[in-house]
């Protein structure tokens, strides 16, 4: 196409510019059926991962929401960065909730909920880690976990075994990166943002496989109403509503 429009302007020839507009309106057919086909496989993806959709549309929006400068008790603005991580982590900390210290007899547990942290599960939940997904405060990537799992699985599975013989998890696993979440409103206000927590990827990991047989140990003995929805396999907040 760029040939023919340089034959156009070098000859002026109302030929030529004719075989330039051809070129332009099959080259403009050709994106426009390749980002139609891009996107009707995108639509069939989302049915797989309804995440993937709500991903998509935020790509999408034009605003983008970053916290700048918000108001602290006495009124003022925030000036530093610092100053507006503070005036957040002390909004986020004055609606926790401490609960009371619960102190769990995990032999006793072991007992009713055989929890077993053997290789192949732990390769199995290795290799669902989605790679896209951020590190937490002890940096180990959900991509290189997956990557290395036939190598890691055992020695993750040991690791795994003794914390949980012990009741003790790594002060790594207990930390985690809070990001603040626009909800609506003054962004101005503290109280208008939600925190969202990264927290390690191998905590995760060992918490998944203790959920499993929690919930199948629940499911079996009919201790599960038909009614939840919360953290249970193929049930969401959607499904709750509908």
């Amino acid at each position: 196409m760029e040939a023919a429009w340089r034959k156009y302007r070098d000859t002026g020839s109302q030929q030529h510019y004719a075989n330039f507009k051809r070129l332009q309106n099959k080259v403009v057919s050709m994106i426009r059926g390749d980002k139609n086909d891009y996107q009707h496989r995108l639509v069939l993806s989302f049915k797989a991962n309804q995440k993937k959709f709500y991903g998509y549309v935020r790509s999408k929006q034009t605003v983008k929401t970053k916290v700048s400068r918000l108001r602290k008790q006495d009124g003022n603005l925030t000036a530093t960065d610092e100053e507006t991580a503070a005036t957040l982590c002390e909004q986020f900390s004055s609606v926790f909730v401490r609960e009371s210290d619960i102190c769990l007899d995990v032999n006793r547990m072991a007992d009713n909920i055989p929890v077993q942290f053997d290789e192949q599960t732990v390769l199995k939940k290795l290799l669902v880690l989605k790679a896209d997904k951020s590190p937490g405060p002890d940096f180990t990537h959900p991509l290189f976990l997956n990557k290395t799992a036939s190598v890691l699985a055992k020695p993750i599975s040991i690791l795994f075994s003794r914390s949980f013989e012990e009741g003790k998890l790594p002060s790594d696993w207990k930390l985690d990166i809070i990001s603040p979440i626009f909800k609506k409103g003054d962004k101005a206000k503290p109280e208008n943002y939600r925190p969202v927590s990264l927290t390690s990827v191998l905590c995760k990991t060992m918490e998944s496989i203790i959920r499993d047989e929690v919930v199948k140990y629940l499911q079996n003995e009919g201790l599960v109403p038909d009614s939840q929805h919360g953290f249970m396999s193929g049930r969401s907040c959607l499904t709750n509503l509908l």
